[in-house]
């Protein structure tokens, strides 16, 4: 092998590092306490579905760049902006802190989204092993969860050394990841060169491909019903139920990080089953988060509630998985990687609604009725798309492909 082929091999080792250093997420167990102290529950909710959103509009400027400048130098600016954001966060004053801190953020995460899939997906390509990125994909999963358990459990610590230090410290990993990437080798394949006319005929056929069938049809409202409101559990809800419920950083540290390390051991677990069949996948997910999110009014501070949490928590993460492999294999492959991100993209439009609609809710109510109320909607929604899913579609059961 070459030395350039060598150093193309190198690129995994790289982004296995990278991304070690870059979700080490030490405010995951504070990060409410500590930014409700300039903003209100249903401020900060709008401040993350508007940024959410921002991310979406920006993927279409930022691939432009991304073919401008080449993969690798997209890559480190994101990381190096994303960087930046935690640690200007870190020093919030006020609510405008964390406008622009996210503000960046998002542009950071867009700016990444498209340049390291291009930069891993075209090395391999150009090494004739591109049927390995599913393993690679994978792989790296792995590792991003190790890091983000790891940092949950040390994050209460670190919060309570100092207020700011969690977010100081994703800021300074950040940069080392972005250090790191520096040794990324271009591959020198090209991807297909942006232009507008491509982009949008590409996405045009992208969201098409969520509608050419009766069965991709009912899949993508179900993933939709099911990803939106479990990616708002995770990403924003389930911080601010556990610490309205009287858990400390400590607490939630320990919590969390639990929690975090059961949901990886079992997906792990679940996405290697030959016994799992798509039918138990369809109805389970909504299921256990409909058992955890019901009884929230009800929850105290206790083993109960954290159980709770469990059981929402588990399966919207599993969502990423589990459904996408379903998704991956109804697409075609020349809009799949579109296919997919159109997906993603409702799932963020239903995201944001929630941020936006809950943060009202939560100050009418509490979070408590907030999550039955998410619950109750699961019912109204994913269960029957599940039962479509299953008695329309999947009358025989088949097995999830491995």
């Amino acid at each position: 092998m070459n030395s350039y082929h060598s150093r193309l091999q190198r690129n995994f080792k790289i982004a296995y590092a990278r991304e070690a250093f870059r979700y080490l997420y030490f405010f995951l167990p504070i990060w409410y306490v500590f930014e409700s102290q300039y903003a209100s529950t249903a401020t900060l909710g709008l401040i993350y579905a508007i940024t959410h959103l921002i991310t979406v509009g920006l993927e279409l400027p930022t691939g432009a760049l991304a073919d401008l400048l080449g993969r690798k130098r997209t890559l480190i600016i994101g990381l190096a902006l994303e960087a930046f954001s935690w640690l200007f966060i870190s020093q919030s004053q006020n609510v405008y802190w964390l406008w622009i801190g996210y503000s960046i953020n998002a542009l950071a995460v867009s700016l990444i989204s498209g340049a390291d899939t291009a930069l891993h997906y075209d090395s391999l390509k150009e090494l004739g092993q591109e049927t390995n990125y599913s393993r690679f994909s994978a792989n790296l999963g792995l590792v991003v969860r190790i890091s983000i358990t790891i940092s949950t459990f040390l994050g209460g610590f670190i919060f309570r050394f100092n207020h700011r230090l969690p977010y100081i410290a994703v800021g300074i990993c950040g940069l080392v990841g972005a250090a790191i990437a520096t040794g990324y080798q271009e591959p020198k394949i090209d991807t297909e060169k942006f232009n507008l006319a491509n982009y949008l005929h590409q996405t045009k056929l992208g969201f098409k491909q969520l509608f050419k069938t009766a069965y991709i049809r009912d899949f993508s409202i179900y993933y939709i019903s099911v990803g939106g409101i479990g990616w708002y559990f995770v990403y924003f809800l389930n911080q601010v139920f556990a610490t309205d419920l009287g858990f400390n950083e400590i607490d939630r540290s320990w919590i969390f990080g639990f929690i975090y390390l059961i949901s990886g051991l079992t997906i792990i677990y679940l996405a290697r089953a030959k016994w799992l069949k798509r039918p138990y996948v369809y109805l389970g997910i909504p299921l256990m988060m409909i058992v955890g999110l019901l009884p929230g009014f009800w929850y105290h501070k206790n083993l109960l509630a954290i159980i709770g949490i469990l059981l929402v928590q588990l399966p919207s993460l599993a969502r990423f998985s589990l459904l996408d492999q379903y998704a991956n294999l109804e697409f075609d492959s020349k809009y799949r990687a579109t296919a997919v991100s159109a997906l993603n993209m409702l799932v963020s439009v239903s995201f944001a609604a929630a941020s936006i609609i809950g943060g009202r809710v939560i100050l009418a109510t509490n979070t408590g009725f907030l999550m039955t109320a998410l619950g109750i909607l699961l019912i109204c929604t994913s269960i029957p798309s599940a039962l479509i899913l299953i008695y329309k579609h999947h009358r025989q059961p088949a097995p999830v492909p491995i």
